[in-house]
This record gives structure tokens, sequence and C-alpha cells, in this order.
């Protein structure tokens, strides 16, 4: 049907609701059943499921069906119940062909075996469903025989499950076990052995640190037309394992290394000779940043022969763990010594742990990787797209030579890599990659100065995103040769930019903007900001101490579009700012104001008036508001997050007063 014959069929259907309209039916309900079942398609699930109780035409157009072929209850997980799920997957099981219901543990077998009677299901999800077994699954497989997505991660399963696989999932192309550790090697010696999986082309194996050399054997066998592979977190992952991995698997286009600090110039050259990459990722073991750090969770209970020697303790400790208590070590000690002796007593010896952290931190890090592993890949992956190396010190000017060679390229992360310095940028801007290059991260590389933002901006044309953060040697010069640039999106954080620098931005299309502690940016640079970049979507002016309500009032008078704002650590932020926002951003989602210490619940009451579309809001460290304030807006958020608790040291000012910056 043609689009003019839809428009007049749709007019004829809007006269003759017209008429009903007349005798007390909904002004929605005139419109014709097309355009309402796009309308409901933007709907949560509770909100579609209300709006079925409203009138009889409403609930004919929700019940036909098309609205249930993918249903997300991952987002309904905290009051969805047993009784609804079973009614819904009853009644449009014939429909269903995605269901997620990643972190749903409150459901049992009583709604869940429903899953197996959708049977044109092609995708689902169960990561974190702590509740699922493995006769759960085999019943769910038994009666979905056209899955072709299946995430399983996070979850209890065992090798039980995995042959359930090798039995029943011959179309099974998509295949996530991330973080399970249940299963051994010998569960994929079912999929090399069975009939199932052969057909697998994605496969997450990250966090899975029981799997030996056996175990990649057996994949490579079960799994000959993998296109891409996953084995994230694997502090264990040997050169044996990846040379058994590739004995078979000849198809690879995408794999992802994240910390694997075990890996050497032999795997790299296998991988080299075996696949022809268009994807490769790989990263030493990363220290958290600082306001994104692990909970530790300290168990009291046990009486001190019970209490883990220190050795044992950290060795069986997650690494991220350990870091983190080493880099905070002096504030932990300082919070120890004020419990009870009894205490203190029952607790492993801060001291040791930091003689044993500074042994395995000699240890991580892929210090293996030297330039002859970068130059053996790219000559053999010339179809390269994308290149994540963050954290690789064996990543130097000679390394990017041999990236700039890759025609392809539209994705490098450098992150971290110390050792390339403008020589390497100077190398990466002359060769082949600069024609396709759209997205570029070269944040923490200290040696990089304004030289190297210049040839960036002279000679990638096509780079729509670009990560300087912490190029601390970088300067507002820097910041000028950017001006006129394609970019849209830009992260500055912590480099030595001031009012000026921002000033000269024009002329080009920025969508988001990352400015964190760049402690030297004040509100009349905002100001010239926002006069030149009216598109801004999503900002990040963290920790910026000298900004006040007129940095917000600039955003929100110039930049109307404005989707996301964080603002943490910006203590002299009063309830006017949050007035200024809510006043001129009417399409704001997100927002941030952890540790703006002067807000107070008058902030709350400006919040509402922009729920909706405001769906998340972040108030961590604000004890300028109250709980009970706070939590009236909880409800009408997707998102929400609140603490009274005292803004930490990095914050960079203790109770609203500026103290010195700390060292990173």
């Amino acid at each position: 049907m043609n689009f003019p014959l839809m428009l007049q069929v749709g007019f004829t259907e809007m006269d003759n609701k017209h008429q009903q309209s007349e005798k007390g039916c909904d002004a929605l309900s005139v419109l014709p059943s097309s355009f309402l079942l796009q309308i409901f398609q933007y709907l949560e699930l509770q909100d579609l499921l209300n709006c079925a109780e409203v009138c009889c035409t409403w609930k004919s157009i929700i019940q036909s069906g098309v609205l249930w072929s993918q249903i997300n209850l991952s987002v309904a997980k905290d009051w969805i119940t047993d009784c609804t799920v079973k009614n819904i997957l009853q009644s449009y099981r014939l429909f269903v062909t995605h269901l997620n219901l990643r972190g749903c543990t409150s459901l049992q077998w009583s709604s869940l075996r429903f899953v197996s009677e959708c049977r044109n299901l092609q995708e689902l999800n169960v990561s974190e469903c702590f509740n699922v077994t493995d006769m759960m699954v085999q019943r769910i497989l038994e009666g979905c025989p056209c899955l072709l997505y299946l995430n399983l991660s996070c979850t209890l399963l065992t090798n039980k499950t995995l042959q359930e696989l090798s039995r029943n999932c011959l179309s099974l192309q998509y295949l996530s076990l991330a973080y399970c550790d249940r299963f051994t090697d010998e569960g994929f010696l079912y999929l090399a052995t069975g009939k199932g999986c052969h057909n697998l082309i994605h496969l997450n194996l990250s966090g899975c640190t029981q799997l030996t050399v056996a175990g990649f054997r057996y994949i490579s066998a079960g799994c000959p037309a993998l296109e891409e592979i996953v084995i994230n977190d694997m502090l264990t992952l040997s050169d044996s394992c990846v040379l058994a991995l590739l004995t078979r698997c000849h198809c690879l286009s995408a794999i992802s290394l994240l910390d694997a600090p075990h890996l050497s110039d032999i795997a790299f050259k296998a991988v080299a000779e075996a696949a022809k990459l268009k994807s490769f990722s790989i990263e030493e073991f990363m220290i958290p940043q600082i306001g994104c750090v692990p909970k530790l969770h300290t168990d009291f209970s046990q009486s001190n022969k019970d209490t883990p020697d220190c050795n044992s303790y950290v060795q069986s400790t997650p690494v991220h763990i350990i870091s983190f208590v080493h880099s905070n070590l002096s504030t932990i000690i300082d919070m120890t010594k004020e419990l009870p002796q009894d205490i203190r007593g029952k607790m492993v010896d801060l001291g040791k742990v930091e003689m044993r952290y500074n042994n395995i931190s000699k240890k991580l890090g892929n210090y293996q990787l030297t330039d002859l592993s970068w130059n053996a890949l790219f000559r053999s992956s010339q179809g390269l797209r994308r290149l994540h190396a963050a954290e690789c010190p064996g990543m130097t000017d000679a390394s990017l030579k041999s990236v700039a060679s890759l025609q392809h390229l539209r994705y490098l992360n450098i992150s971290y890599c110390n050792r390339v310095t403008d020589v390497g940028v100077q190398y990466l801007t002359k060769g082949c990659s600069a024609n396709e290059l759209q997205e570029l991260n070269v944040s923490h590389c200290s040696h990089i100065t304004d030289i190297s933002v210049m040839r960036i901006a002279q000679r990638l044309c096509k780079l729509l995103h670009l990560n300087l953060s912490y190029c601390e040697r970088l300067t507002d010069s820097a910041v000028e040769w950017l001006g006129g640039s394609s970019l849209c999106s830009l992260d500055l954080s912590s480099c030595n930019i001031q009012d000026q620098g921002l000033a000269t931005l024009e002329g080009i299309p920025l969508r988001k903007l990352v400015i964190a502690k760049c402690f030297s940016v004040t509100d009349a640079g905002i100001k010239k900001l926002c006069k030149n970049v009216t598109d801004l979507e999503h900002v990040d002016i963290s920790h910026c101490v000298a900004l006040s309500d007129a940095a917000v009032r600039a955003f929100s008078f110039y930049c109307r579009g404005l989707v996301a704002l964080r603002m943490v650590g910006c203590f002299k932020m009063t309830d006017m700012a949050v007035q200024y926002l809510t006043s001129g951003s009417q399409y704001l989602r997100e927002l941030d104001v952890s540790g703006c210490v002067l807000l107070t619940d008058l902030t709350l009451w400006y919040l509402e008036r922009i729920c909706p579309p405001l769906s998340s809001i972040t108030m961590a460290c604000c004890s300028g508001i109250s709980r009970a304030a706070a939590s009236k807006l909880q409800p009408r958020v997707t998102y929400w997050e609140h603490s009274s608790d005292t803004p930490p040291y990095w914050f960079g000012y203790n109770m609203g007063h500026l103290v010195t910056k700390p060292s990173k």
C-alpha cells in the first residue's frame, strides 16, 4: 500500500472514530489504530499494562500482539510478579521473539516455565538471575528451538547446562557465559562432541578464570565458526590458551583480551597468523578511577583463629580491590585506628597488604608485548577497524607507525600508553589511517603536547570523538586548533585549559563536552563557550570548583537541547542553579549534583517540574537535602541516588571549603 492510500485510509478511519468521540469516546481513540500502535510502542511495560485497562479500544490494540515481540522485564524487576509474567507469556507466547529477564531474581519456576512455550523465541537474556537453575534452562532450551542469542552471564549454571546446549541449540549464534564460575573444561567437551553450538559466531567467556588450556582446546574443536570472542578479566589467560583456541578457529575477526597480563609476543604472533581481525582489544590491569571504587565488605564475625593469613587473603582477593586498598591505605589506616581493639585484632595487617600489593603490581601489566607483536598483528590485519590498546606500556611511537598503515581504522584507544609522544601522533596523522579515523582516545598520554593536537585537527578530517583527558601538557593553544573541526564529542578533563581556550571553540558541532577538573575555568569562560556552541546535549563540569550558578545559567539559556549534566563537586552551586536549569532545559534527562553541599530541599521542588523528562538524578553527599524530600522524587525517576555523607577528600574540598588538590 502506497503512502497516499495509507493516508486516505487513516483519514477515513479518523472520520469514523470522530463520530464515536462525540458519543463519549476519548480524543486519543480518534486516531487510526496504526498511529495508536506507534504511540504505545514508546511506553514502558507497566504503563502498557495500565493502558490496557483504560478502555476496550486501547485494550484491543495493546493485545494485538505486535507490541509484545520484544519484552524487556529487566526494567520492571523491582515490581514484576510471577502472576504478571505468567499472564504476559501465556497471552503472547506466539509473538515473543526477544525476552530480557536480566536481574529478575524474584521470579520462580511457576512463571519462568512459560518461557519454554515461546516457540518463536530468538533472543533470551537471563544474566544476573541467580535463581535460574540447570533444570530451568534445560526445559527452556527444549521448548525454544529457534534460539539465536543466549545470555547466561553472572549465573550459577554448571556443566549440565553446557550439555543441554550441545543437544538442543543447533542454530545458536551468540552465547555469553561471562563470570559463570560453576562450569569447567569438561562442559566444553560436550560442545566439541555434541551436535549443538557448531554455528556459534560470538562467545563471551570474560572472568571465567577456571578455564584451562584443555577448555580452550574443546572450544576450538566445537565452535570452529567463531568470529568474535571476548575473554576479558582473565588474569589466568596464557599464551598456551590462545594457541589452543586458534587451532581450528580461523574465522576470528574480533578478539577482546582486556586485563590479560600474561600474554606475550607468542600469542600475538599466533593471532596475526591465524586471524584476519577487524576489531582487537587488549588492556593491562586497570586501577579504578577515584569516584568509581568498589565497595569493600568486611566480616568481623569470625574468631581470631579463623582469620585468614595475609598472603592467602591477598592472593584470593580480586586485584582491583587490593589496588584500591593500596591507593587509599593511609585513609583506611586512620579509619581503623578509631575502631575497638577487639575488632582491629581480627583485621588483616594493612602493612603486609601494602608489601604484598607491591609484589603483585610488579607482575601486572602486559609488559611482555613489544613492537614486534604490534607490527605482526597489523601486517596481517589490514582490515582492522577497531583497536583498543589502552594501558599497554609496550605501545611506543614505533607501534603507532605500524598503526598508521591501517587504511580502514575507525576507532583507536591508546590511553595510558605513556611511551607515546608527539612523534607517534605525527606518524598516525601522516599515515593511511588518518583518512577514516572517527574516534581517538589518547587520555593520560603524558608526553603529548599542543603540537599533537594541531596535527590531529589538521589531518584527521573525519574525526568525531576525541578524548584528551589528563594530557596535562595541553594548554589553550591546543583547544584553539580544534575550532572549526567536525568534532561532536570532546573530553578535556584535567587539562591546563582556561577561559581563553574555551572561547575559541567556534564553528564546531559539539554535542558532548567534558571539562571535569579544569580548575581554571570560570563562569565567564562557560558563558563564552555556550554562546559559540549552542548544540550541546551532554556536559560534565564536575570538580570545576571555580564555577557557580552563573555557569548553569549560561547552559540553560544558550544550550536549550541539554540532555545530561554532571556537576559533581561544584561546591558553589546553590538552588538557584537548579532553578535556572529547570527553567531553560526542558529536555534534561540526567542530572548529577553529588557533592553540591549548598543545595537544599528547594532543589527537589524545582526538579519535580521536569519529571518527566528527567529520569536519572544522583544526589550523593548532598547534606543540605533531606532524605524525606529526596525520597518523594524517587518514584518519578528511573534512577535515583541520595546520601547525606560528607564529601570524600578527592572532591577537592571539605564541608564546602576548598582544600589542596589531591595528587593523582
